[in-house]
């Protein structure tokens, strides 16, 4: 156990996937029974006339599946900087699949057994990221995003049963609002609706996990807001710290290796529950 020399008392242990996932308490409620629960709440308080039932949802990798968009932009890269990239680096990404892809260009590195340690695939490494980080973060590529499954129809009936839809985003405004809202209508989910905001970055706002946070509590104020749903450990304990009576669901899809506390009371959900048709 890590110690506070001065204080004499236990210091907090950080950590990041699936340490974090370990060391959390998760509620023991399965999936579908506590997104039922979810869906009963809405009902009993759809016709409030004070704060109105809402539920926030995070985008990527949380209602999307953000990998083919990596994925596509990765193998661009290769072509593109062909001629300035080593050889066993431009090997391995000329024959890139789907499922070698990684959260980060440097897990994704990792997955090729490229060692980021090696000053030459360190260098190639910077390029890729460069190259990935400048259409990552657009509207052009957005279109590659897959909904997971049930994802679309999940959300759209918590809508139809009277809750707002809040989606919250680290994406950045001015580069991302366009191909967003073009996928989110696409793939089915509600939007252009006055029950549905979306919340995006805008110029020099901090990062993620302050950026949920404020926004959180300031829906607090307007909404009832019955449940956050998120992937990346770090912006959910801020959430859920913003938000102490939501339900805090933690998305476990991928995540970044960012460091946190472990959670407290989680709820889990891997897969999104096809609700009854009652």
């Amino acid at each position: 156990m890590q110690v506070d020399i001065i204080r004499g008392m236990p210091s907090p242990r950080f950590h990041s996937r699936q340490d974090w996932i370990l060391a959390s308490q998760f509620r023991p409620e399965a999936e579908a029974a506590f997104c039922a629960q979810l869906e009963k709440k809405i009902l009993s308080l759809a016709d409030s006339t004070k704060k109105p039932p809402a539920v926030i949802f995070d985008l990527d990798s949380t209602l999307y599946e953000v990998c083919p968009r990596t994925h596509l932009i990765l193998r661009e890269a290769a072509d593109s900087l062909s001629r300035g990239l080593p050889g066993p680096v431009k090997r391995a990404f000329n024959s890139l699949l789907e499922s070698q892809v990684g959260y980060s260009i440097s897990d994704t590195f990792q997955n090729l057994g490229l060692p980021l340690q090696s000053p030459t695939i360190q260098k190639a490494w910077a390029k890729i990221k460069g190259f990935w980080f400048d259409r990552f973060f657009s509207n052009e590529y957005l279109k590659h995003d897959r909904p997971y499954l049930l994802a679309p129809e999940f959300v759209t009936r918590l809508h139809k049963k009277g809750a707002h839809i809040l989606y919250l985003t680290g994406r950045h405004d001015e580069k991302m609002r366009i191909g967003t809202l073009d996928c989110l209508e696409r793939d089915g989910f509600p939007v252009g609706d006055p029950r549905v905001l979306l919340r995006m970055k805008t110029g020099a706002s901090p990062d993620d996990a302050a950026f949920k946070a404020r926004v959180a509590r300031a829906w607090g104020e307007r909404f009832n807001v019955l449940a956050c749903f998120e992937n990346e450990p770090r912006n959910l304990i801020r959430l859920q710290s913003a938000l102490p009576k939501s339900m805090a669901v933690f998305v476990n899809t991928v995540c970044s290796d960012k460091r946190t506390l472990p959670g407290n009371r989680l709820f889990h959900l891997k897969l999104f529950p096809k609700l009854s048709h009652s």
